[in-house]
């Protein structure tokens, strides 16, 4: 994920003792270094059962883009973005879904 992110990624290294949470990643590209430490992790608690269509919202334009950076083929947009919404339900059933706060260079997102 992170070098979809950001292509030029030349180095990631993970930093944390053992039963940390507050993991450190330090990324080095050509540019510069970021670091991104997480701040906390929390179960996401959906608002209504989640259900086996129209789990997420995606952007008509992301799908496209999304199926040009992963490597497992799709045969088509429609079929990715029906495999993304199938698969978010399953694991927001098995409270597999996770909200992240990270602090990304001192700036908490």
């Amino acid at each position: 994920i992170v070098s979809s992110i950001n292509e030029g990624v030349q180095e990631c290294k993970s930093e944390s003792n053992e039963g940390d949470t507050h993991n450190l990643i330090t990324i080095h590209n050509n540019i510069k270094s970021r670091q991104i430490r997480r701040i906390s992790k929390e179960e996401f608690i959906t608002t209504f059962p989640a259900r086996a269509h129209l789990n997420i919202f995606t952007p008509k334009e992301a799908t496209p883009r999304l199926r040009g950076m992963i490597v497992e083929y799709f045969k088509n947009e429609f079929i990715l973005y029906y495999y993304m919404d199938m698969t978010t339900a399953l694991q927001m059933n098995d409270h597999q879904v996770n909200v992240f706060k990270i602090d990304i260079d001192g700036i908490i997102e």
